[in-house]
């Protein structure tokens, strides 16, 4: 009986050592919210907004039904005098011809066109003329905490940079990202006035990049962008690639198989040639902001921050016919929107409401 008894009392806690060791139960899930997150994808990623492109028709739809739902939940009016929309000025620039670039060697100056060059329209500048020389600066990053520095020693002052895609290997991926990201900046900030990336093998970038918009916003000064605007962005084709390394230190086949990460750079013996006209357009588009006020007396002022990009890609211009030409934009980023609806349905539905404000933010551009 005392046997018993023992054994009896021991096994409560080696159940409750089993229980503990396994994994937890999941959660029940929420229909409900489900539903709602579903509903809210498949309307703002529907064919009727056209893509949700960036100032468009579209988006000023989204923008009018995220007020809705912000209304429905009980939150407060963030904008400037009560609005639900906070207007952001944003400048569009395109090319209204083809722009003319050519590659300048020891053996004379050759035109360059759109199968081999890309160049992106300018926001800063309307008329751009220049030739400039070039220095392969490897990937163009540049990463004090990882010992990463592939401008070191170069000088590429009123040159144009030539880089690599992408980020030397080894790098976290979310640094990397960052790197690739920030090309444009880095090689500003070291006096270049251009950035051209290199294509290998049968990989060709060059498509269609001459011919796409650029948009970025407009600051209350009047300036649009940051100092990367301020510089000639070009893709160049495998063919152009390696005539620009004809004559250098190291030509494209060992530049492209001596791996991947940081490299030194060199001058190149070719100039390029630049010459183009970018047309503006002014506009501007709506960021949605609802707030959930905050029921602490001492920092219900402070502010937390929720947000999720309401625009996409619009309609693509040069589809072909019976070709599905609506970037619908479910993933990127109806359904950030739709989380971060749910998630203001929560906040504010809860018996414990939140201690500082909540600030939620469908953002544009």
């Amino acid at each position: 009986m005392m046997l018993r008894r023992v054994v009896r009392l021991c096994a409560a806690p080696l159940a409750f050592l089993l229980a503990a060791a396994t994994a937890p139960a999941p959660l029940a899930a929420d229909q409900g919210a489900t539903n709602r997150i579903h509903a809210d994808v498949q309307f703002l990623a529907s064919d009727s907004l056209e893509g949700r492109d960036t100032g468009s028709r579209g988006h000023a739809i989204a923008a009018q039904y995220v007020a809705a739902q912000f209304t429905a939940i009980g939150l407060t009016p963030g904008g400037p005098g009560g609005s639900w929309y906070l207007q952001v000025p944003f400048r569009r620039a395109t090319h209204p011809t083809p722009p003319r670039v050519s590659i300048i060697t020891s053996g004379g100056t050759r035109p360059v066109g759109d199968a081999d060059v890309g160049l992106r329209p300018s926001l800063t500048q309307q008329q751009r003329a220049f030739s400039a020389e070039l220095v392969f600066v490897g990937h163009g990053v540049i990463e004090p905490k990882f010992g990463i520095d592939e401008y070191a020693g170069l000088d590429v002052r009123n040159k144009i940079v030539v880089t690599i895609r992408g980020a030397p290997s080894g790098l976290p991926g979310n640094v990397a990202a960052h790197l690739e990201l920030t090309k444009d900046e880095i090689a500003a900030s070291r006096g270049a006035i251009g950035i051209a990336e290199l294509s290998f093998g049968g990989y060709n970038a060059t498509a269609g990049v001459s011919q796409q918009p650029v948009v970025d916003w407009v600051d209350r000064s009047g300036a649009v962008g940051n100092a990367a605007s301020r510089i000639a962005a070009l893709v160049l084709s495998p063919a152009l690639s390696r005539q620009l390394f004809n004559g250098a230190p190291r030509s494209l086949n060992q530049v492209a198989s001596a791996g991947a990460g940081p490299m030194r750079g060199f001058a190149l013996p070719a100039r390029l040639s630049i010459s183009d006209q970018s047309r503006w357009q002014d506009f501007s588009s709506p960021e949605v902001i609802g707030v959930l006020a905050g029921i602490d007396a001492r920092i219900g002022q402070e502010v937390v921050v929720l947000m999720a990009h309401l625009d996409h890609l619009g309609v693509k211009a040069d589809a072909v016919p019976g070709e599905d030409a609506i970037y619908n934009g479910a993933l990127d980023n109806a359904a950030g929107v739709a989380t971060m609806l749910e998630a203001a349905r929560e906040f504010a539905r809860s018996p414990s409401r939140p201690r500082r404000s909540v600030l939620f933010i469908a953002n544009t551009g």
